[in-house]
């Protein structure tokens, strides 16, 4: 596998690498048991997303479709780019009740498309922005980390841009959302930003690892540093605790606290406790 597995009520969706040119997601029930296999153009296809009984995905080539998920039927397909150069998607679609939004890599149709969920056809496109890393959908906004210093907000409906906020570095994570605060990291701090103006609510100093999206469980941030954890207040920034871990295996939140791989042969299980 590439990327860690999607899960839903119904499947297990593992993306694979299938050789140098082909991958594939495989789809699996909860008993482990395959169901089927849907091939993809390019050997290190994004994760899919799964949002009512529908597979949403792209591949390396440009490719983006949407395969319903019981028997991995095309429901629809288009494809990005032109013949000297595929239009690859960057990162993982996101999925909300009217549209599918694609990050899109390509000198000719680099930029962010609104697909509509029910056919693929284009509801709203933004021209220009190379994407690396998954987008956010919260309320009416779509929230954009670009690969050099800015964090955007974009309306839903129309693709207007509603803010942008600077960091200080180059390379910055995809953000997290919760308790109306958008949490954000580059390479040397935390920031929680306002949901609805962009403006720096605070931040913490604890070189983060911004390949990684920090996790927001309960009222407390989680995030990969170079010495570990560290978990902060999401309203206001305090750093609350630290764990001494030196894996890059992802946290991922659960009810009243979060699961994280710090060893190959182990996991670890921790509860949050709120204040």
């Amino acid at each position: 596998m590439t990327a860690r597995p999607v899960l839903s009520k119904d499947s297990i969706v593992a993306t694979c690498r299938t050789d140098d040119r082909q991958g594939s997601y495989r789809v699996y029930d909860h008993r482990g048991e395959e169901q089927w296999t849907y091939e993809l153009d390019g050997s290190f296809p994004a994760p899919p997303t799964i949002s009512q009984s529908t597979i949403y995905g792209g591949d390396p080539e440009g490719t983006v479709f949407a395969l319903r998920e019981a028997d991995g039927e095309i429901l629809w397909e288009r494809s990005f780019g032109d013949e000297q150069e595929g239009g690859s998607v960057s990162a993982p679609v996101t999925v909300d009740e009217t549209s599918v939004y694609v990050p899109v890599w390509s000198s000719a149709e680099r930029g962010i498309y609104a697909l509509s969920r029910e056919n693929g056809s284009t509801r709203w496109k933004i021209e220009g922005p190379r994407i690396q890393s998954v987008m956010v959908r919260m309320g009416d906004l779509l929230l954009v980390s670009y690969p050099s210093y800015d964090l955007a907000a974009f309306d839903v409906d129309s693709g207007e841009r509603r803010w942008s906020q600077s960091l200080d570095e180059r390379r910055i994570s995809p953000p997290a959302v919760g308790h109306g605060t958008v949490v954000i990291s580059d390479e040397a701090t935390l920031y929680g930003c306002d949901i609805a103006t962009g403006e720096r609510q605070w931040s913490l100093g604890c070189n983060p690892d911004p390949n990684s999206q920090p996790v927001i469980a309960g009222d407390v941030v989680v995030v990969q540093c170079e010495s570990g954890l560290v978990g902060c207040s999401v309203s206001g920034g305090e750093r609350l605790w630290s764990l001494d871990h030196g894996s890059n295996a992802p946290v991922v939140p659960v009810q009243n606290g979060f699961v994280y791989h710090p060893e190959t042969t182990k996991f670890s299980a921790f509860t949050i406790c709120q204040r």
